[in-house]
């Protein structure tokens, strides 16, 4: 399998979103009466973020490879409930 397929980047991107949506659940987000844990937010974003600068690197993404795994993470994240 090619090392730039759009099947292996949009798998990637769903596997994130389906990370940070678990450790970070849309109802938290929705929910008034829970509190959001600003220290829970920041790190679960620093660990989506990591993997994906780790996920680049290791690729060698051209232009439009860049862009399509954000694309697909804020679908998946839409899907589950984020924004």
């Amino acid at each position: 399998m090619p090392l730039r397929s759009n099947k292996v980047i949009d798998e990637y991107s769903a596997k994130r979103a389906a990370d940070l949506a678990r450790r970070f659940p849309a109802v938290l987000r929705k929910d008034p009466t829970k509190t959001r844990n600003p220290a829970r937010l920041a790190t679960a974003f620093d660990g989506t973020c990591s993997r994906a600068i780790d996920f680049r690197n290791e690729r060698k993404l051209g232009v439009h490879d860049k862009a399509r795994p954000g694309s697909t993470f804020r679908w998946k994240l839409k899907e589950r409930g984020l924004s």
